[in-house]
């Protein structure tokens, strides 16, 4: 019961963050490129969708905790402690939608972003 009161909970945040997304898409006309990059105030990655990898650029001093959750639910990557520009190899995950967490360690704040993996 708890497994899947978890699975309901994950679905609903992503369908979520998936509308709010395209709200932003459709109503910010100044992201001309926001097909092939995603901005954030604080990140920058791309490209979106993405092939083989993807390359994240951190624009604060801040540390992050970043993690890759696909559509089950399950962590597919996971990395600690950044606070730089790095680079993040998709080769190995399948074709789809996934979210990407960011937890800021100086507040235990997070968000998260939409990628998509061709």
């Amino acid at each position: 019961m708890k497994k899947s009161l978890t699975t309901i909970l994950f679905f609903f945040f992503y369908s979520l963050v998936l509308f709010s997304q395209d709200l932003q898409y459709n109503n910010n006309s100044n992201l001309s490129d926001s097909k092939t990059s995603i901005s954030h105030p604080e990140i920058n990655l791309y490209p979106n969708p993405v092939y083989l990898d993807f390359t994240l650029e951190f624009n604060t001093s801040e540390h992050y905790d970043i993690s890759i959750i696909n559509s089950t639910g399950e962590i597919v990557f996971e990395q600690k402690n950044i606070d730089k520009k790095m680079m993040v190899n998709c080769q190995n995950m399948q074709a789809g939608n996934y979210i990407m967490r960011f937890k800021k360690i100086s507040d235990n704040s997070f968000f998260s972003q939409r990628i998509i993996k061709k």
